[in-house]
């Protein structure tokens, strides 16, 4: 019996700390297919380092939690579903489920990168210049 309340309280704090990361992130409309459940914090914690290491060119990382991402179900040439991430620090004045935040400088304060929901891998990162 208490290993039932321990493995019940575990999945519990898991499903807690899921919910409050898929917080920051927001579905743009119009995708080619929409993912049903993304592993945010996973995704999360693949793109961190990936940042952290850019903004060793491309100027300071804020505080990751201040981060907010925007995601949308794309497909590639050859139809291979995957996720597109744009990631930025400030999201005020943007209608975040109807566009994509563009910003052309800002350094590590904005990012771009692809998701293969299939093998749970980023690629295609990007990270915003300096001017």
């Amino acid at each position: 019996m208490q290993r039932f309340a321990t493995v019940t309280v575990a999945v519990l704090l898991s499903v807690v700390a899921i919910a409050s990361d898929s917080s920051r992130w927001i579905e743009v409309k119009g995708g080619g297919w929409e993912p049903d459940v993304l592993p945010f914090a996973q995704i999360e914690d693949d793109l961190r380092p990936l940042v952290a290491a850019a903004a060793k060119v491309s100027g300071p990382v804020l505080d990751w939690k201040s981060y907010t991402f925007q995601y949308q179900g794309q497909h590639g040439p050859t139809g291979r579903k995957y996720v597109l991430v744009n990631g930025f620090c400030n999201a005020s004045g943007y209608h975040l489920s109807e566009q994509w935040v563009q910003v052309f400088d800002g350094g590590a304060c904005f990012f771009r990168a692809k998701y293969d929901p299939q093998s749970r891998k980023i690629y295609d990162f990007e990270v915003n210049g300096v001017a």
